[in-house]
């Protein structure tokens, strides 16, 4: 009996771990996230995964000029990769937190019901924030 009470909260704790992300896409070998080339093919790879498939987990926050970006990797069944989404607008403001900590304390954690706008302008697609369910730390 001892052993099933030790058991099952180690299984509980694994199941809620990322899952390892493998890349076998040449574009995102090739070409440095959040370019033009790499986005389009981010893009490309959202759409055949399905939306409503992908899983979001923090990776960082950085300042670009006047932008700010949380680094997310995105996941899905065919795809792993850097999302750099705009959050400068803080959109329903579930994110403020995180952004005014810089994500530090919430690396690893998954961002559950993101919501977000793909804008394509001059060639370039950007994620731009909306809104988000709740951060699954």
């Amino acid at each position: 009996m001892r052993q099933f009470r030790f058991a099952l909260p180690v299984a509980l704790m694994l199941s809620c771990d990322k899952p390892v992300c493998k890349n076998d896409n040449v574009v995102f070998d090739s070409n440095k996230p959040n370019t033009a080339m790499y986005n389009e093919e981010l893009v490309t790879q959202m759409y055949s995964n399905g939306e409503a498939k992908l899983h979001y987990w923090v990776v960082d926050y950085t300042v670009n000029d006047k932008d700010s970006f949380l680094i997310l990797e995105a996941q899905g069944e065919d795809l792993c990769a850097y999302l750099w989404l705009d959050v400068s607008s803080r959109g329903d403001g579930k994110l403020n937190n995180l952004i005014g900590k810089h994500a530090q304390g919430y690396k690893g954690a998954e961002l559950k019901g993101l919501n977000y706008d793909v804008v394509q302008a001059n060639g370039q697609y950007r994620f731009v924030y909306k809104s988000l369910g709740w951060i699954n730390d």
